[in-house]
This record gives C-alpha cells, sequence and structure tokens, in this order.
C-alpha cells in the first residue's frame, strides 16, 4: 500500500519544526513513501530538510512553489546540515502550476543548498545521496557551473528532465570550475527536455548548460536523449544548434533519440538564429557520430508545403548509419485531408530512405497522423500504397 502525505497552502514556522516533536508527531507516519508540499513556506532549507529526514520510507517527493525565508548557509546552519542522516528518497520534482506570478524559481534556493561547496565537500551521506530522478519545471541559478555542482551533489542521479526554460544570469562559462570525471554522477543516462526548454530558454544559457555536460564527461554517458527542435531544421535556431552538440558528443553510447517539433504558432518571433553556429554547419541535425543508435522517434509539423515539410527527416534518416536501428517511430502533425494528398509524394520518398540497407535489421516503423480536426479521417490503406516497399517487408 501506497502511503501519502500532502501539505497545500502554509506555513511552517520553526517551532513547528522541532526534530524531536517531529518524529514523535509522525512516528505513526513512518510508512509514507510519498510526500506532496504545495504553496509552503519554511523558515530555512535545514528545516525542511529536518521534515524529509523524519520519515524513513520517503522515495518520493513532489515540491511545487515551495519557499524559504532564510537561504544563506552561516556556520551554525552548516553544523547542523551535518547531522543530518541520509534518507531512502529516490524521485524529486520541483515544480509550479504555470499560474502567472507563479513561483517555481523559488525553489531554486533548495536547489542552491544542494550544491553549496561546502555542503557538498563535507556531508558524508547528504539526505538527497540517493536520489536518482530529478524532474524540474525550470534551471534558474547563478551560472552553469552552479547546476553542475548541483548534478555532483547528486551522486546516484540517472534521470534529468526539465520541462521549462533554462537561465543562467551570469554566463562567462568557466571550465575550471565545473566537475570534471569522475565529479559527475556514474550512473547519468537520460535527459528530457520540454518543449517549453526550447520555446522559453535563453539560448546562451542552453549553450552553458551543453558546454557543462560535455566538458564534465556526463554527455558521453547519455543513452537516451528526449528534445524539441524548431520545425524547420535547415534553418536551426541556436538552441537546435546548442541540441545537436548534445546529441553529437553522446557519440556511441546514445541509444535512444526522440526529437520532437515545436509547432509553428508557438515560436516566438525571434529566437536567435544560428548565432553560436560554426560557418560550416551542416544544414540539418547530425546524427552520424550516433552509430549505436537503437530507437528513434520524430515527429513533424504537416505546413501548406505539404510533402517538402518532411524534407528534414528524410535528411535526418539519410544520415543514419547505425545497424543496431530497431525501432522508428514517426508522428505527422497537423494532417487534414489537403495535406494527406500533398504527402503522398513526400512518403514515397521516406519510403526509398527506409529501405536503404542501413535499415535492414529493423523491426518495425510506426507511423502515426494527428489530425487537424476529428474529421480527418487517414486511411490505412492509402499510407500503405505510399510506402510500397516497407508493406512488403511486413515492417510497417
Amino acid at each position: 500500500m501506497t502511503v501519502a502525505l500532502t501539505f497545500d497552502s502554509t506555513e511552517w514556522r520553526a517551532q513547528d519544526l522541532d526534530l524531536r516533536l517531529l518524529i514523535l508527531d509522525l512516528g505513526c507516519l513512518s510508512q509514507i513513501c510519498h510526500l506532496s508540499l504545495y504553496d509552503v513556506t519554511f523558515p530555512s532549507a535545514l528545516t525542511f530538510w529536518r521534515l524529509v529526514c523524519t520519515l524513513p520510507q520517503l522515495r518520493w517527493l513532489y515540491l511545487r512553489d515551495v519557499t524559504f525565508v532564510k537561504t544563506a548557509i552561516d556556520a551554525r546552519t552548516f553544523s547542523a546540515f551535518r547531522l543530518l542522516s541520509a534518507t531512502n528518497l529516490e524521485h524529486v520534482w520541483l515544480w509550479s502550476d504555470g499560474r502567472p506570478g507563479s513561483r517555481a524559481t523559488d525553489s531554486a534556493a533548495l536547489l542552491q543548498v544542494i550544491s553549496a561547496q561546502p555542503v557538498l565537500y563535507s556531508l558524508r551521506a547528504p539526505p538527497w545521496s540517493k536520489v536518482w530522478s530529478l524532474e524540474l519545471w525550470d534551471v534558474t541559478l547563478p551560472t552553469a557551473a552552479a547546476f553542475g555542482h548541483l548534478l555532483y551533489a547528486l551522486s546516484d542521479l540517472h534521470l534529468l528532465v526539465i520541462h521549462g526554460p533554462c537561465i543562467f544570469p551570469d554566463h562567462g562559462f568557466n571550465p575550471t570550475n565545473v566537475p570534471t570525471p569522475p565529479g559527475m554522477p556514474s550512473g547519468f543516462r537520460t535527459i528530457e527536455l520540454g518543449k517549453n526548454f526550447s520555446l522559453c530558454s535563453d539560448p546562451q544559457s542552453v549553450h552553458d548548460f551543453v558546454d557543462l555536460l560535455i566538458r564534465s564527461g556526463a554527455s558521453r554517458r547519455l543513452e537516451k536523449i528526449t528534445a524539441w527542435l524548431s520545425p524547420s531544421l535547415r534553418v536551426p535556431t541556436s538552441i537546435d544548434v546548442a541540441l545537436n552538440r548534445l546529441v553529437k558528443h553522446a557519440g556511441q553510447s546514445l541509444k535512444w533519440l526522440e526529437l520532437m517539433a515545436l509547432p509553428q504558432d508557438n515560436l516566438p518571433p525571434f529566437n536567435e538564429a544560428s548565432t553560436y553556429a560554426a560557418a560550416s554547419i551542416a544544414n540539418c541535425f547530425d546524427v552520424l557520430a550516433n552509430t549505436h543508435l537503437s530507437y528513434l522517434l520524430c515527429s513533424v509539423e504537416i505546413t501548406r508545403e505539404g510533402s517538402s515539410s518532411i524534407f528534414p527527416l528524410l535528411d535526418l534518416l539519410h544520415q543514419v548509419t547505425s545497424p543496431n536501428i530497431d525501432f522508428i517511430k514517426l508522428t505527422f502533425i497537423d494532417v487534414d485531408d489537403a495535406d494527406l494528398a500533398k504527402l503522398c509524394s513526400g512518403l514515397s520518398h521516406l519510403d526509398a530512405a527506409l529501405s536503404r540497407s542501413s535499415f535492414d535489421k529493423f523491426r518495425s516503423v510506426e507511423i502515426n497522423f494527428h489530425p487537424t480536426n476529428e474529421y480527418t479521417n487517414t486511411s490505412e490503406a492509402m499510407v500503405r500504397s505510399c510506402l510500397p516497399k516497407l508493406d512488403a517487408r511486413s515492417r510497417l
């Protein structure tokens, strides 16, 4: 049985968080494994972690708009941190409800405490030592190096999810301030970057974030990357370029790549085109270095240009050289009846691309159509007729 505890819209005073009294009050709740805190104010991060440490079976921690009155770590606070015990906490979510004025970045104070160097290098078994998945609404820390120290502190981290914007106000990225191998979590394998990460992040901060993962060696261990890209990869934005650098540096370790197209009507009017791109950058997303790729998932938004909308996808597929490709999933978004007719010629090119020798061993292709409205009917027979080679191989 899963036992959960939730606190919503409350302020905890210092006297409410006496450790001895907490243990007595919560002793009957020793089986709690889910703790949710929504719009809760604590006197300090120390009192928050004292609460966490009273729950020996806690595995999942959900935080939304959690704030701290005191964020500084003085000598007394530091000494108190050293008395905290290890926990069984494995999953941490720092979330926001997305409302205007929501205080998502206030939870950054919690991240700053974890990554603070006096705490980081002195605690033998900190309360966050077993956390293996971290899911963030956004990343707002002073520098990319500060985020690097956070990752270093989470020594068991396997999965990092960032849904929203990444912003580092101080850009002067200094590689000497970043933990070097084996400083980063050795088990760090998966990174998932949400739609709002690509839509709302500061481009230079994304480049700093990618530089952090590359310089620390973390990118070389990544096995799964999920990211959102601009609809036309032939005209990459600065953020597209940064994300492609991450994929390229993942190299042979990358086994799962999921690339989704940002909706055209969601794009900001100006997303700082390839300012950071080298002059010789290729006009497509580069996966040549990912020679052990097994799963490739892509989405494409169909525009009025019809079949030409999938040309960037064809560019991508022509680069795939991995002999280990096992599964490909392609999703076409905003398809209406007129688009389907225009797509037929494009699908024939897709049929040819997926019939190359490099795709001889893959198990199947899943092709999905997301219609503009519920009345659009995508005929399976029509799709199969546009992909005769794949259909003949029983791969659809």
